[in-house]
């Protein structure tokens, strides 16, 4: 994903998301490349699968998915996700960023 390689990215993810217990960080990843293609609702909702598959990437997900939402200027949703990271991940990077926001 880092190389801009993105299609290549997600066709390889496709792959991993099928394999049992990789479901989590592979739908997360799929929608870091998403969101880097300008795709913000499929990205919006590989993070929402990711927290889904694995809690632990529930702040790292509402992050994004507060980032997304104001990005489409959807403020209210935007602070709800944004303080969820915040408070699900207090002390960490993740949830420093998020707090910056608000």
């Amino acid at each position: 994903i880092d190389d801009g390689q993105y299609d290549a990215a997600l066709a390889v993810l496709d792959q991993v998301r099928r394999t049992p217990g990789n479901e989590g960080k592979a739908h997360f990843l799929t929608g870091l490349a998403q969101l880097r293609q300008d795709r913000p609702e499929e990205s919006r909702s590989s993070f929402r699968a990711a927290a889904a598959a694995d809690p632990q990437l529930a702040a790292t997900a509402s992050y994004y998915e507060g980032v997304i939402a104001y990005r489409n200027n959807e403020s209210g949703r935007a602070r709800t996700l944004l303080s969820e990271s915040a408070q699900k991940s207090q002390g960490k990077a993740i949830g420093r960023e998020a707090a910056a926001f608000l």
